[in-house]
């Protein structure tokens, strides 16, 4: 019987070397920790950003409802000073 000869006889396989393969995944991996890194300081910034409004917030909602609470006291001044009036 006569063997068949490959059409793929004379080709050579390209082989891929380890030696380029290594700093392809450092570069890689070095972009990884840079892109997460990047999203990690966002998120702490956000973080901060929203502290400081909600402790803005609630300061101003503590200084209004101080003068709320002045203003009660003075109403009830003026309730006591009403019924002081309507007794007699």
């Amino acid at each position: 019987m006569k063997q068949q000869k490959s059409i793929y006889a004379g080709a050579s396989i390209p082989r891929i070397s380890s030696k380029p393969v290594f700093p392809l995944l450092v570069g890689l991996l070095t972009l990884a920790i840079v892109i997460l890194s990047s999203i990690y300081n966002k998120r702490k910034r956000d973080t901060a950003f929203a502290y400081q409004e909600t402790r803005r917030a609630l300061n101003l909602l503590t200084s209004n409802m101080t003068k709320g609470v002045e203003k009660m006291a003075y109403l009830k001044e003026f309730e006591v000073a009403k019924q002081k009036i309507y007794s007699y």
